[in-house]
């Protein structure tokens, strides 16, 4: 680095491939699953319908789909932060 006197500084804090990755991954896994969780809770059967059936599969879908949206939530919350993880270079 050119400077004409002192002395140079340099402080980086790296960050981890690994994880960036990782939490990349935990980020389309997240989304991927609150988006079928969404269609599965949106696919529900009818309510109208007087078959006792739809009932049961209606409520099974219901409960099925948020499942799957709180999962996909997590994902995203773990994911998030991890992916974010990057290098930062100071040079003083």
């Amino acid at each position: 680095m050119p400077r004409q006197s002192g002395q140079v500084l340099v402080d980086a804090q790296t960050g981890s491939t690994v994880k960036h990755w990782v939490g990349f991954g935990l980020v389309l896994g997240g989304i991927g699953s609150a988006l079928a969780g969404t269609l599965i809770y949106a696919g529900a059967p009818d309510a109208t319908s007087n078959d006792a059936f739809a009932s049961t599969d209606r409520d099974a879908a219901h409960v099925a789909g948020i499942v799957y949206i709180v999962i996909g939530l997590v994902l995203l919350a773990v994911g998030i932060p991890l992916s974010a993880s990057s290098t930062s270079v100071d040079v003083h």
